[in-house]
C-alpha cells in the first residue's frame, strides 16, 4: 500500500480503483480500513484513497509529549490529496468528518464534492447556544481525558464507546477491537480539543461552494444530530440524508445504506469542480 512522507512523518493510505479520486478520512479509534466495503463498491468508477490519520494503521505514531492541532492532520490530508494529482471528492466520518470540514473550509485542496458523516464539530453547538448539548459532550470529553491522564484506560474508553454505540457496547465488543481502542486511547485523548477549540462561525460555512452531503443515523445522539442539522442549514445547497436504524458508527453498522448514499452523491457531483476560495 502507498506510503508518502510529510516532513518527518510517514503516511499510509489504501489506494484502490480508477477514476476521479475520493479521499476517505476515518473516525477516532479506527483506521482507513473502516472504508474497505466502500472502496470495493466505488472501485469500478472512482479511485479511493483511504488514509490512516496520525497514530493509526501504518501512519507514524503521535508524539504523546506534543499537543495535537487540526493543522497536524490537515497537512497529512493535503499531501495525500496532492498525490492524487487532481481535485478530489472528500468524505469524512466523526473525527475524520471534523478534519474534512476544516480542510474544506481552509481552501487548500480543490474539491469536487464533500460528504460529512456525523462530524464532531462540537464548537458549532457552543456558537448556536446549544448549552445543554454542548455540556453533554463536553462532559464525555472531559471524562475521557481525565481517566486517561490518571492511567485508567478502561475508565476512559468504556464510557466513550457506550456513548457512541449505546449502553453495554464496550462489554460486547470483540476483544481484538477493544485492544485497538485501548492501544490508540492516547491519541484519541488528544483529538477532543480540536473539536471544541475552533471559532469558525456558522455563517462561515456559507463559503463551502461545493456539492455537500451530510449523513446522520436515525438513532444517533442529539449532539451530532444537531451538528449535522446546523451544517446542512448553513452550507448552500447541502443535502441531508438519514440512515434508518443507524447511529454514530453507521458507516460500519449500516455500511450498505451509507455506501449507497455516498455513491449517489459522488455520481451526482462527478465531473464538477468548484475551487474553494484561496
Amino acid at each position: 500500500m502507498p506510503l508518502i512522507n510529510v516532513g518527518a512523518r510517514r503516511v499510509h493510505y489504501r489506494d484502490i480503483g480508477t477514476g476521479e479520486p475520493v479521499l476517505l478520512v476515518h473516525a477516532s479509534s479506527s483506521s482507513g480500513g473502516q472504508w474497505r466495503s466502500l472502496q470495493t463498491d466505488l472501485a469500478p468508477r472512482f479511485r479511493t484513497l483511504a488514509v490512516d490519520l496520525l497514530g493509526y494503521g501504518g501512519t507514524s505514531p503521535w508524539d504523546p509529549a506534543c499537543e495535537l492541532t487540526s493543522e497536524d492532520e490537515l497537512q497529512l490530508l493535503e499531501a495525500v490529496a496532492a498525490s492524487a494529482g487532481e481535485p478530489v471528492h472528500l468524505v469524512g466520518h466523526s473525527y475524520g468528518g471534523l478534519n474534512a470540514l476544516k480542510l474544506a473550509l481552509s481552501g487548500r485542496v480543490r474539491l469536487r464534492s464533500l460528504t460529512l458523516i456525523e462530524p464532531i464539530a462540537f464548537w458549532l453547538l457552543r456558537l448556536a447556544d446549544e448549552g445543554a448539548l454542548y455540556g453533554e459532550i463536553r462532559g464525555v470529553a472531559d471524562g475521557f481525558v481525565a481517566a486517561y491522564r490518571r492511567g485508567d484506560i478502561e475508565g476512559a474508553v468504556a464510557p466513550y464507546i457506550d456513548y457512541w454505540n449505546g449502553p453495554g457496547a464496550w462489554a460486547t465488543m470483540p476483544e481484538a477491537v477493544r485492544d485497538t481502542v485501548r492501544a490508540t486511547a492516547g491519541k484519541t485523548s488528544r483529538e477532543w480539543a480540536p473539536a471544541f477549540e475552533t471559532d469558525i462561525p456558522l455563517d462561515g460555512l456559507g463559503a463551502l461552494a461545493v456539492p455537500t452531503l451530510v449523513i446522520h443515523g436515525s438513532r444517533t445522539n442529539p449532539t451530532t444530530r444537531r451538528i449535522c442539522a446546523l451544517i446542512a442549514q448553513a452550507v448552500p445547497g447541502a443535502r441531508s440524508t438519514e440512515i434508518a436504524g443507524g447511529a454514530h458508527m453507521c458507516p460500519l453498522t449500516h455500511a450498505p445504506a451509507v455506501n449507497r448514499a455516498i455513491a449517489a452523491h459522488l455520481a451526482g457531483a462527478s465531473g464538477s469542480l468548484r475551487a474553494l476560495a484561496a
